[in-house]
């Protein structure tokens, strides 16, 4: 997953700057790779939800139809493991804080495998899915309360709002191109670029208006 790229590039630095004390710096660059994450993740969410029922009929046959769903429920881990990874390997590893994040990953087995063994039986495969689902998320929120001392929490929904905008609206284009293209590989194929050039000028006319925060340091930092 790209959003787990992000955090991989990152971690030697962040380990340096905690290594340093340079605190300031660390947290811009934590601001930075939630800016990254947040247009990755809402951009997949959002291409999910409208690509995935077409793209499991060609991928994997009609047999296996109902992946189309269940990859769209699933779309929202796209961000919530990006950033969880954020927190992780820039701010709780390299803090020297390793038993707060063991203690994490207990609890998403835990959550996973109380909320999946009780909506299993009654939702099927769906109940996996809001294990899945509920696990990285009570992870993501307990790890950002542990970290509320070292960062400012804020930037989280900050970075994420505006490129759920962008991301609705790029659904929206979709939906409404979707009647003029063709079913198969090609009217696939049409709706993934017609999605992705909506996403990448609606984020470049965001940048272009109001430059966050998060960009400036990737620039005047490198």
């Amino acid at each position: 997953m790209l959003a787990e790229i992000v955090s991989s590039v990152m971690f030697p630095r962040a380990c340096r700057l905690a290594a340093e004390g340079r605190r300031k710096e660390q947290n811009r660059y934590i601001e930075y790779s939630f800016f990254a994450t947040a247009f990755i993740g809402a951009g997949a969410c959002f291409g999910l939800l409208a690509v995935a029922g077409p793209f499991a009929i060609w991928y994997y046959g009609r047999s296996f139809a109902v992946c189309g769903p269940v990859m769209i429920a699933l779309s929202p881990v796209a961000y919530i493991v990006g950033s969880g990874n954020i927190l992780r390997s820039q701010c709780l590893i390299p803090n020297g804080r390793d038993k707060e994040f063991n203690a994490c990953i207990i609890l998403n087995a835990i959550v996973n495998l109380i909320v999946s063994t009780s909506l299993i039986p009654i939702l099927g495969i769906y109940g996996a899915v809001l294990g899945t689902i509920c696990a990285e998320l009570c992870g993501f929120i307990v790890q950002a309360w542990l970290c509320r001392n070292m960062i400012d929490v804020r930037i989280i929904p900050k970075t994420l709002i505006p490129f759920i905008m962008i991301g609705s609206i790029m659904y929206g284009g979709i939906c409404l191109t979707a009647h003029f293209l063709p079913d198969g590989l090609i009217g696939l194929a049409g709706k993934v670029m017609i999605g992705g050039l909506i996403y990448i000028a609606l984020t470049g006319i965001y940048l272009w208006l109001f430059e966050p925060a998060s960009t400036r340091v990737c620039v005047h930092s490198s």
